[in-house]
């Protein structure tokens, strides 16, 4: 079972995250970054409501996903595995120059992993070429 929300291209009402959203990817513009916010809200209510995750791990996962978003500055649905590749290659221990720990690498898999299965869904994969005649992948 999925939240199916109402049609993506249109505002959703304003939200308490919204503004975080907001800045955070900036990189988008227009339908893209209307789309993607309510693709993220919908994704955010299924791991709360459905998938029945606590609100705190439901944003970590939803910030893990915004990190990769806005390194690649690309929306989720052109996200490939070069972008995935790349981010981590860019994230480095300042102090030793050590690459991320096993468990936070493993942490953002865990919310990228999530955050696809929601995306590939039949009807949102149409719902996306429909409006930007991209298939996600």
């Amino acid at each position: 079972m999925s939240i199916l929300g109402t049609d993506n291209i249109a505002l959703t009402q304003e939200s308490a995250n919204e503004a975080s959203v907001e800045a955070s990817l900036s990189f988008l513009s227009g339908q893209e970054s209307t789309y993607t916010e309510n693709l993220l809200d919908d994704w955010f209510a299924q791991m709360l409501h459905l998938d029945r995750n606590k609100k705190k791990t439901c944003k970590t996962h939803r910030d893990n996903l915004e990190r990769l978003m806005k390194h690649a500055a690309v929306p989720p649905w052109k996200l490939r595995k070069q972008h995935v590749v790349k981010f981590f290659e860019s994230r480095v221990v300042p102090e030793t120059g050590e690459p991320l720990a096993a468990s936070t690498v493993a942490g953002y898999c865990s919310s990228w992993r999530s955050f696809q299965s929601f995306m590939l869904e039949l009807d949102r994969v149409n719902e996306i070429v429909r409006a930007f005649n991209v298939r996600p992948e």
